[in-house]
């Protein structure tokens, strides 16, 4: 495992950094089931589902931590927006295949993804070195092949394009971060009997046109009309192309209305867990 302290351009270069664990300086034990708490909020709050910034003050402090912005810099320079922000929850035996995110095809930027809770070694990510030198999405294979041939097959089609290509997969822990460059191929597999709840993070410079997909096929992409709104983090913003929250701020009514949802949706998971015994 790599060390804050450690950077170096090679890693830049790969596309890939870390994990790297969030220090308790600046994320206290405990903050984790907080910030997961905020997944309740109804998505249809959000302008759209990579969101989250938008209503909940906890993502938006996380996605200012000093620690992963000091990597985020590394990769798209000192001014930074974030565009996207999103709890992923994913089923036991579930997978995510290799795919590259459509946003980031068309514009620059970089991936934090950040384990929650119920990560283990039967919980995996997986992404492709230098694949973030690929203006294209990985081939799609329709033909039922196991975990190991599709890996194969994806890893022989980027080594044509590139022979340094190698699949490096992280079984991170609760509280580790990792971070790509946003034209990456990766893939997620949970292999485990509980839900793995994560966090993704999404980053680009403010010159960047940002926009909300309807389709998910690149380059062929349809684009919604409305404006995705994107959090100022640091630096000058001056792409008045975007809809940015300079300040967000968390009013008492909102506060109390996001704790009614975080009691009903606690109380729904106990009756659910409940119902499955």
């Amino acid at each position: 495992m790599q060390n804050i302290n450690e950077y170096s351009l090679e890693d830049i270069g790969t596309g890939i950094y870390g994990p790297v664990s969030l220090s308790s300086k600046h994320y206290p034990f405990g903050k984790y089931e907080n910030l997961l708490n905020d997944r309740f909020i109804p998505t249809s709050m959000y302008t759209w589902y990579k969101s989250t910034h938008e209503k909940s003050k906890r993502v938006a402090d996380l996605a200012r931590n000093p620690q992963i912005l000091e990597i985020v810099k590394k990769f798209i320079g000192k001014d930074v927006i974030l565009w996207g922000s999103h709890f992923i929850h994913q089923k036991p035996r579930g997978a995510h295949s290799w795919h590259a995110d459509v946003e980031h095809m068309n514009w620059d930027g970089v991936t934090v993804w950040v384990g929650l809770k119920n990560l283990s070694p039967d919980s995996s990510l997986s992404i492709m070195s230098y694949s973030h030198e690929f203006n294209f999405s990985p081939p799609l294979y329709l033909d039922k092949i196991t975990q190991e041939e599709l890996n194969r097959n994806i890893l022989e089609a980027a080594k044509v394009l590139n022979s340094k290509c190698e699949i490096k997969t992280f079984n991170l822990k609760v509280g580790e971060f990792i971070v790509w460059s946003g034209k990456a191929w990766h893939t997620t597999r949970n292999e485990s009997n509980q839900i793995r709840h994560s966090i993704i993070l999404q980053y680009c410079r403010p010159n960047a046109h940002v926009r909300i997909p309807l389709t998910y096929e690149y380059p062929h992409t349809k684009w919604s009309t409305v404006i995705a709104p994107c959090l100022s983090i640091d630096g000058l913003n001056f792409n008045n192309k975007n809809l940015l929250i300079i300040n967000e701020k968390t009013s008492f009514i909102n506060e109390i209305i996001r704790i009614i949802f975080v009691i009903q949706g606690r109380l729904i998971e106990i009756i659910k867990k409940y119902i499955s015994i």
